[in-house]
């Protein structure tokens, strides 16, 4: 799991996006599906809302969280065939180790939206329309379910640590 940071400062009628190139130097592509998503939208609802722009950013980025999802189940699952394959230049440990660390930086990189999105769903931001407010309920559910993909996988890894197979 790599991470970048994006950054948002909005008030009513501006945005200012930042972000950092990623752990290997690239910057993630999801701005641009971002601002296609957004586009979209925009000429289905009539509105420039900001609150659209926010929204097709956060909707972006969770729906790539369920590859990374995917991913370490992919990687759970190679762990458990390499640990019940019994071969001796297998490196279970060291892969378990690696699994378990790059599940905390996602439940890290996840774990934040959460309250982010609740704050828009509770229309603390008094600018979003409403037509644009919705649309964050079903971008939090998705965040909701990345986290309980996240947690079923730290528990395999725990149930295959304390049954001794790692």
């Amino acid at each position: 799991v790599t991470t970048c940071e994006i950054d948002l400062l909005f008030g009513q009628g501006w945005i200012v996006s930042m972000r950092d190139a990623g752990d290997d130097g690239t910057l993630p592509g999801s701005i641009d599906a971002a601002r296609s998503l957004y586009e979209r939208h925009r000429f289905e609802h009539g509105s420039s809302d900001e609150g659209f722009i926010v929204w097709a950013l956060f909707d972006t980025i969770v729906d790539g969280y369920f590859t990374i999802a995917e991913g370490i189940d992919e990687r759970l699952e190679m762990l458990e065939d390499l640990v019940l394959s019994e071969r001796p230049e297998s490196d279970a440990n060291g892969e378990a180790f690696t699994l378990r660390r790059s599940l905390v930086t996602f439940r890290r990189a996840v774990t934040p939206l959460r309250e982010a999105i609740s704050t828009v769903l509770r229309r603390e931001v008094t600018y979003f329309a409403d037509s644009a407010i919705t649309h964050f309920q079903d971008v939090l559910d998705h965040v909701l379910r990345v986290l309980d993909m996240i947690e079923r996988s730290e528990e395999h890894t725990s149930e295959l640590q304390s049954r001794g197979l790692i």
